[in-house]
């Protein structure tokens, strides 16, 4: 019985060759269309990521505030929730830094150095919260050997509004391809079983069962769906095989090849269910 309905819905290839062709560019384009939404999900994640790692807190040492305090502040500061990374920057470092981002050299006008030591506190993204922000700078400001908290709050205001935003249009334009790649598939699955409507009245007058009517096409779907998730995961890994060596580095070939290979005939196969849902033996 499988090898009956393997043949029958190999016949319905070269029954319907143009409807064939629409539905695998259709399932190609579909499972073409839910990568570029995983990808853009995990391009946008990492740019959020990157984004929330420059939202760092400077905080300014005491001039007479000893070595051994330092470090006792820094493993304390270090242990705190709040902070992913700490960078400890003596006067020296700080002077550097200063000379390479301004391109000037006080040292040749001053024979000191006025710039202090300080933390460079990167903080967790749990923290990167309007009202956790403010609550946090007020208390780094009373522990003793912090002179003062350096902290651009617009800028990180600014930038963690943007990224909310970000997110809603990144998600809203995510549902809105997957649903036109679902579509597609459902359109074109609906156009095969709307062109074999005679034969399949035929079907139901020499008392084929529903199944026998529904499985063979269901198996074309899912076949299709197989040579669509070939045809669109190799386009889309020379993509992003481009991109590795020009712009983004991926790295997460393996979930866009499983990704594809799911995807693909699942949605061929559901596709056909849903289309299929109406035909019953009534004639």
């Amino acid at each position: 019985m499988i090898l009956f309905y393997i043949k029958e819905a190999f016949k319905g290839i070269g029954r319907a060759k143009s409807s064939f062709i629409l539905s695998f560019l259709s399932s190609a384009l579909a499972v073409l269309l839910i990568n570029i939404t995983l990808f853009t999900l995990e391009f946008s994640n990492n740019f959020q990521k990157q984004l929330k790692d420059k939202v760092t807190i400077n905080l300014i040492l005491d001039d007479s505030l000893p070595q051994a305090a330092v470090q006792s502040l820094r493993d304390s500061i270090n242990n705190k929730r709040f902070a992913k990374t700490i960078q400890y920057l003596n006067k020296d470092d700080a002077a550097k830094k200063f000379i390479q981002e301004t391109g000037e050299d006080f040292r040749k006008i001053l024979d000191y150095n006025p710039l202090p030591a300080s933390f460079l506190v990167v903080l967790r993204d749990e923290y990167l919260v309007q009202d956790s922000l403010d609550v946090l700078v007020r208390s780094l400001k009373s522990i003793d050997g912090i002179d003062e908290v350096v902290f651009q709050k617009d800028i990180a205001s600014n930038l963690l509004t943007s990224i909310n935003k970000a997110k809603i249009y990144i998600y809203s334009i995510s549902a809105m391809l997957l649903l036109v790649s679902l579509y597609l598939v459902y359109s074109s699955v609906k156009i095969i079983t709307n062109q074999k409507t005679i034969e399949l009245d035929a079907m139901k007058l020499v008392g084929a069962k529903l199944s026998t009517i529904k499985i063979p096409i269901i198996l074309l779907a899912a076949f299709i769906g197989i040579l669509a998730s070939i045809t669109a995961c190799g386009l889309f890994i020379s993509f992003l095989m481009y991109l590795d060596n020009v712009i983004y580095k991926v790295g997460n070939y393996p979930m866009y090849i499983l990704t594809s290979f799911i995807i693909g005939p699942l949605i061929g196969i559901l596709a056909a269910i849903v289309a299929l849902r109406k035909i019953s033996l009534k004639i």
